[in-house]
């Protein structure tokens, strides 16, 4: 079978600039662009899918991103191909091949080698898959339950888990609702009292929006903040 040419730039591009792509010595080598989170979060599920397999020192893994339009694979799609001892995950963007690699990872799960791994290609069904969260601070509504939750919406590591649940199971969007979101965010220069907070709160708030922001984009996943007093 006749390699393409943009695979053949990739492998040339990988042994030119070995820095850009990690190896991990569970396996031969998995190779995939450390600069991008997705692919990172893609590669964890292998390293720990990868301890279960039996052959996991007989194959080599990679990632390749693959030019829109030149074969089946679609935004956020992907294909797994083997060829001989080699695996090659294939998208046209980030997401897709991490969604590629989390279903490596699966079947590694579900099979116990890489052997038994087989090949396929998946696009989504819809392009636009959420979850509405509503958030408990400046809620419209006022009740027990909301103020119990508020310490356990403010952890970062109940998100972590959050949106690791959301990306293996091919969420791509978080939607994050509440009454009035702005105090938490910013203090406007012509209206500094209308925030509340004081500069020491507004940082931690800072922190932990740009903490949720960039563990949700490291797993190929949007955030949009939406307001209920305009809608």
């Amino acid at each position: 079978m006749r390699i393409p040419i943009l695979f053949a730039c990739f492998m040339a591009f990988t042994m030119l600039c070995p820095g850009l792509f990690a190896q991990d010595g569970a396996t031969k080598a998995i190779r995939y662009d450390q600069h991008s989170g997705p692919h990172t979060f893609g590669a964890k599920a292998i390293h720990r899918a990868l301890a279960g397999a039996s052959d996991a020192n007989d194959y080599e893994i990679l990632t390749q991103l693959v030019e829109a339009g030149s074969g089946d694979i679609h935004k956020e799609g992907f294909a797994i191909r083997k060829t001989g001892k080699q695996i090659v995950i294939s998208g046209i963007d980030q997401t897709g091949i991490m969604y590629g690699m989390l279903e490596l990872a699966e079947q590694i799960d579900m099979r116990g080698s890489l052997q038994e791994v087989q090949e396929g290609s998946q696009n989504p069904r819809f392009p636009f898959r959420a979850i509405k969260f509503n958030l408990p601070w400046s809620s419209y509504r006022r009740f027990e339950g909301l103020q119990a939750n508020m310490e356990a919406a403010r952890d970062l590591e109940m998100w972590r888990a959050f949106l690791d649940m959301m990306a293996e199971n091919r969420f791509n969007t978080l939607t994050l609702w509440n009454l009035h979101p702005w105090p938490y965010l910013v203090r406007t220069k012509n209206f500094p009292d209308a925030n509340p907070l004081s500069d020491e709160e507004l940082a931690d708030w800072k922190q932990f929006w740009t903490g949720l922001f960039q563990m949700a984009k490291d797993r190929g996943i949007d955030t949009y903040l939406l307001n209920w007093n305009i809608l």
